[in-house]
């Protein structure tokens, strides 16, 4: 019996029986951006249907410039773009049901164009290869968050996803080498939250924060928070604006005074959702916020010191031609939340 049967509502033409390579997945991402040049975030969702469980199940993906991977609403995996690394691996088999299942792709580029290769490949209990999902004009495009979309459900058709004939940029090109596995997010229960200890706004006043409280100080969009120590994990906000506006965030082990660019971090939710989840693990104590109004008490989800390494951004890539450094592709989205504050 096949593994994966017909897809759902959302068509099954992405089904190929092939060796797991992202190489075989178009580049995707959302009809119309390339051409407008902002920050931007949106969802990429593709649902399909298991036969029978398989014994491994092994989800591979590069994107650009940022995504976060969930498989049936739990996150299991991000990270960025770097043009010679190779894409990145998760083993996804726990996340896995009979019948429906949904992939989800939370995708940002501060300069507005990017893209998303996918492949989801399946071994059965017999150890064959089965069919995989593959990323292609079959995905849907949601520009605005829908809780039915991580928290399953029927959803109205999106926009179907724009297939890129060639890397736009001209700066895709994914790596020959084998995915590098890299650790997902176990299955339940999570480790433990840790939130914020104090909050200092632009007046230079200490805030001692209380996550339990139900109201949230309002102390404007340019804060330090201090966690008290150095932590080791992905740093999550609960925002109090939903209009999708983006920020940036530095982060350090000591108190951060004014820094010039390039920010650690930007910030680029998706228009309705009320929370932002970094991508990337990291080791620090202060994180400075601008641009982004917050509803609750920051918190990080812990992974252990020596997971940061391996989970964290990339390094900075090699220089362009004959030894020059192209212009960063987010200076435009920081110099626009720049103005704003």
């Amino acid at each position: 019996m096949a593994l994966i049967g017909a897809a759902t509502e959302l068509g099954s033409d992405a089904f190929r029986g092939r060796t797991a390579t992202v190489r075989d997945s178009a580049w995707i991402w959302a009809p119309g951006i390339a051409q407008q040049v902002e920050p931007v975030a949106f969802l990429a969702v593709r649902d399909f249907r298991l036969e029978e469980m398989p014994r491994e199940a092994r989800l591979t993906v590069t994107a650009d410039e940022e995504y976060i991977a969930f498989v049936n609403g739990t996150r299991v995996g991000g990270g960025s773009f770097r043009q010679d690394a190779p894409a990145q691996s998760y083993e996804v088999v726990n996340f896995l049901k009979l019948a429906g299942n949904r992939l989800t792709f939370e995708l940002r580029s501060s300069r507005g164009a990017g893209g998303l290769a996918v492949r989801l490949d399946l071994t059965d209990a017999e150890g064959l290869e089965s069919s995989a999902v593959v990323t292609d004009d079959e995905w849907q495009i949601y520009r605005q968050a829908d809780p039915k979309i991580l928290h399953g459900g029927f959803l109205s058709p999106g926009e179907p996803a724009a297939v890129w004939g060639r890397a736009p940029t001209g700066r895709w090109r994914p790596s020959a080498a084998e995915p590098r596995p890299i650790p997902g997010f176990e299955v339940p229960p999570l480790p433990r939250r840790r939130a914020a200890r104090v909050m200092v706004p632009e007046d230079g006043t200490w805030h001692s924060l209380d996550r339990f409280k139900n109201t949230f100080p309002a102390l404007g969009e340019r804060v330090v928070l201090d966690w008290g120590e150095e932590v080791h994990g992905y740093l999550m906000l609960d925002l109090a604006r939903l209009d999708g506006l983006p920020g940036y965030v530095y982060f350090g082990n000591e108190p951060p005074h004014e820094r010039s660019p390039p920010a650690d971090a930007f910030v680029l939710p998706v228009p309705g959702r009320k929370y932002w989840q970094d991508a990337h693990a990291r080791s620090f104590r202060y994180a400075w916020l601008v641009g982004v109004a917050l509803h609750r008490v920051p918190e990080i989800l812990p992974v252990a010191e020596n997971e940061v390494a391996q989970l964290g951004p990339p390094p900075p890539g090699r220089s362009g031609p004959f030894g020059v450094e192209p212009p960063r592709a987010d200076a435009l989205a920081e110099e626009q939340i720049r103005q704003r504050y």
